[in-house]
């Protein structure tokens, strides 16, 4: 049932990326129909739809999808980290608004141990190697190097934090009850993957999967959103900095 809900929001998406792509206007008008048929269908299940497990993860999709047209209808402006204020700043309260509002399964905390942090140390570089490896260690040709970029440091480690609040806080754990332990890691994982689509990057598209199953499992090991938060924004710290090594070099 999830996948079918889902559909309207893969497919909305991808006609984004196609439109990112191929630069076809018609792409974007598919896709805005798409995301706001997708959104009315999740909505009328999470109004009217009588078990509680299936309405619980349907609302993270409801979530999702307007987030996702919230990116679409966010004006351009011409420095790149003021783009990404506004996004982050409509995540941050609607996630707020969803936690104050859907009643999520319960979690037991877990302690941390020392290996965790070492895993908060370590891990993140290993990721952001394979995160090069994805885009093809060739930064410097889809991004400019200077004040922008420096900029976009902070940015980034704040957006990780969203994203797995949004995918693992909200979407995996809403999904719990229905899914179970791998499905909703997967679930969880697919959403943000296709999310990622709205930056034209397939490859990152690949890889913000792989990246959701690592921490889809490191969350439902720790149960610390601040925990796998840590993890995804020194990847994605470790990575602009990549950026600006690599970029200077080249």
């Amino acid at each position: 049932m999830l996948t079918v809900l889902s559909l309207p929001f893969v497919c909305g998406c991808a006609a984004i990326y196609i439109y990112r792509l191929l630069g076809m206007d018609q792409a974007v008008l598919a896709g805005l129909i798409l995301l706001v048929f997708g959104l009315l269908s999740s909505m009328v299940m999470v109004l009217f739809v009588e078990q509680r497990e299936v309405a619980l993860a349907a609302s993270s999709v409801v979530l999702v999808q307007a987030l996702a047209l919230v990116v679409i209808l966010l004006p351009s402006l011409s420095w790149m980290p003021l783009e990404h204020l506004p996004l982050l700043a409509v995540v941050a309260g609607a996630t707020i608004i969803h936690y104050r509002s859907v009643q999520l399964p319960v979690l037991r905390p877990r302690p941390l141990l020392l290996r965790s942090v070492m895993v908060v140390l370590l891990l993140p570089l290993g990721l952001a190697l394979a995160e090069a490896m994805f885009l093809g260690y060739r930064f410097f040709e889809n991004f400019h190097i200077g004040r922008s970029t420096i900029m976009m440091i902070p940015i980034m480690a704040v957006w990780g934090y969203l994203e797995e609040v949004l995918f693992r806080g909200i979407a995996l754990r809403s999904s719990l009850p229905l899914l179970g332990r791998w499905r909703a890691i997967l679930f969880s994982a697919s959403l943000g993957a296709v999310f990622m689509l709205f930056w034209g990057s397939l490859p990152y598209a690949f890889f913000a999967f792989f990246l959701g199953i690592v921490m889809g499992v490191l969350y439902l090991r720790s149960h610390s959103l601040m925990f796998v938060g840590t993890v995804h924004a020194l990847t994605d710290t470790w990575m602009v900095v990549a950026l600006l090594l690599l970029g200077v070099a080249g």
